[in-house]
């Protein structure tokens, strides 16, 4: 059976969003092996929120030793900081909630992640696509800390 067969099967016994609404941002046409199609899904899911929660990480909390870093850190303001700070929490609650769901090994548990994190993808891709707008903004303005820098070595 194909992906969308044992899909359809679980989103009518746990009552799964669509199929189309999670397949593209989530990549499920690699998914080789359907015997496990909602812990690979749920796997998808995390790994995504891995990325996002690494990006906000670095502007978080910059490692002064990696200039890109800084720099980004320093076109947020301490209202638009804050902010991240509780995106990013909520990222990281998500995540969790997403290591105890892969540990747990147990299909409606899987199937509950799915569709909370469904129902929080379009806002999370939405605030990761303006944070990083703003990241890449940094490099296209005039930097003011550009004297700041001085000798890095």
């Amino acid at each position: 059976m194909g992906i969308a067969e044992e899909y359809e099967k679980a989103k009518k016994k746990y009552g799964l969003p669509d199929l189309k609404s999670i397949e593209k941002d989530f990549e499920l046409s690699s998914i080789e092996n359907t015997n496990f199609l909602l812990r690979e899904i749920a796997k998808s899911m995390i790994e995504k929120l891995e990325l996002a929660i690494n990006v906000l990480s670095d502007l978080i909390q910059p490692d002064t030793n990696n200039l890109a870093s800084v720099h980004e850190f320093r076109a947020f303001d301490d209202g638009e900081k804050k902010h991240l700070y509780d995106f990013y929490s909520q990222l990281m609650m998500l995540h969790r909630k997403g290591l105890q769901v892969s540990f747990s090994l147990e299909e409606k548990e899987e199937a509950e992640y799915i569709k909370l994190f469904s129902s929080s993808w379009k806002d999370i891709k939405q605030q990761m696509k303006s944070t990083i707008q703003k990241m890449e903004q940094s490099w296209k303005e005039e930097s003011a800390h550009e004297s700041e820098l001085g000798y890095l070595g």
